[in-house]
């Protein structure tokens, strides 16, 4: 075995660790590259017994569990306001999750690492520590343990709830094999992670700035509601960072360096061999407006139920969140990542180049890259203006 059988080029490669993690050889190591992904190789071709465990557990050779059908969806949002204003959205996977707990299970999902430059899987048991899974977290996250985790639990008769990307589930449903029966999965609508070192540098530079070390930080910060979405990050000396996401360098990054696996990701609906795997699918619910009976200007939640384990999740929730239902002709029309791949943009490579060969900062002042993005912007910017209007011509135009 050697490198090119685990991946040819590196859209084939989603980063999920399962291959380094289940060979029994231990001879499988993953490497940055200059963008800072990480990617699988063998440490010593010598060594490898060519069991072929790390082709056999690879969610992007095939996909670990049938595809499943969407059966209906929800919109809304916790009741709890707190913990509404907390999340990124409408709050369900933070239900859901305490619920879970609530109900004697675990949950594996992604928190900060404790310095906040690194997202990490990790596993909770308690209520309190569930805190820290709370909100998205957009760089790709370290693996560690978790899918060892997972199976001990599992093996143990424990029942485990499992929120990540549908790579990740699907190395997950792969890695346990036959002891999923008390396996419990919500996968994210997935636009693509960016890179672990954007998380690392933007939040070096940051300890620069201030002079002092961070000790609370958020991508999706509520300042006055749902959108727009804010950085927040606040340092042990008593200072504030507080900027719009999409006016920050990790916003346009987020943008222009995502996985090359991501361009062509395979669990998409429209994909008939790899498609939907999870239980569940939750995201934000875009597409909800003030007047809808599930808006709320704190943010929205849309969940989709695959299977019967989905709908046991979404009745633990019945009491604590509002949960109207979505025409599936607005979820096949809405948040196109949960149908297809995001396309990447146009200047990736000439970002991801400057990123590698100079800095965060300095791509993004890229003139080919900056003026797209701000031009982007100021269209996004009118067309939200413009929406109320062009609903209202359209009512008068149906109702006279």
């Amino acid at each position: 075995m050697n490198n090119k059988d685990l991946y040819q080029k590196k859209r084939d490669c989603c980063g999920c660790e399962v291959c380094a993690i289940s060979c029994p050889k231990h001879i499988i190591s993953m490497r940055c590259d200059e963008e800072g992904f990480l990617y699988p190789s063998i440490d010593d071709e010598n060594s490898c017994i060519n069991c072929g465990r790390c082709l056999s557990v690879c969610p992007v050779k095939s996909p670990g569990r049938i595809s499943q059908t969407i059966k209906e969806s929800f919109g809304g949002y916790s009741l709890k306001q707190e913990d509404l204003k907390n999340s990124a959205s409408g709050g369900y996977a933070t239900a859901i999750s305490q619920k879970f707990i609530d109900s004697g299970g675990v949950v594996c999902g992604v928190r900060y690492s404790d310095d906040f430059k690194e997202a990490v899987f990790t596993r909770v048991s308690q209520i309190d520590d569930a805190e820290r899974l709370r909100t998205s977290k957009y760089a790709q996250a370290r693996k560690g343990s978790i899918y060892a985790d997972v199976l001990a639990d599992l093996k143990n008769g424990n029942k485990v709830l499992f929120i990540g990307l549908p790579c990740e589930l699907s190395a997950v449903y792969h890695y346990v094999g036959n002891y999923s029966d008390n396996l419990y999965t919500i996968s994210l609508i997935c636009h693509g992670p960016t890179s672990p070192k954007v998380q690392k540098d933007f939040c070096s530079y940051l300890e620069k700035k201030y002079n002092s070390t961070i000790t609370y930080f958020s991508l999706r910060y509520k300042l006055k509601g749902w959108k727009p979405y804010y950085i927040k990050a606040d340092f042990i000396n008593g200072r504030n960072y507080l900027k719009r996401f999409d006016k920050t360098t990790y916003g346009m990054a987020f943008q222009y360096l995502k996985r090359p696996s991501c361009h062509v990701c395979k669990y998409k609906s429209k994909n008939k061999d790899f498609g939907l795997i999870s239980d569940l699918i939750v995201g934000d619910y875009h597409t909800a407006r003030p007047g809808m009976s599930h808006y709320n200007s704190w943010g929205v939640s849309q969940v989709s139920v695959l299977t019967e384990k989905g709908e046991y999740l979404i009745g633990l929730i019945s009491e604590c969140c509002s949960l109207d239902t979505i025409p599936m002709e607005i979820i096949l029309n809405s948040n196109i990542a949960l149908h297809q791949p995001v396309s990447p943009k146009k200047g990736r490579k000439k970002f991801a180049n400057a990123y590698s060969s100079h800095s965060l900062t300095y791509a993004c002042r890229i003139p080919s890259i900056y003026i797209p993005y701000k031009r982007r912007q100021i269209t996004k910017a009118i067309k939200k203006q413009l929406f109320p209007v062009v609903r209202r011509v359209k009512h008068l135009f149906r109702h006279g």
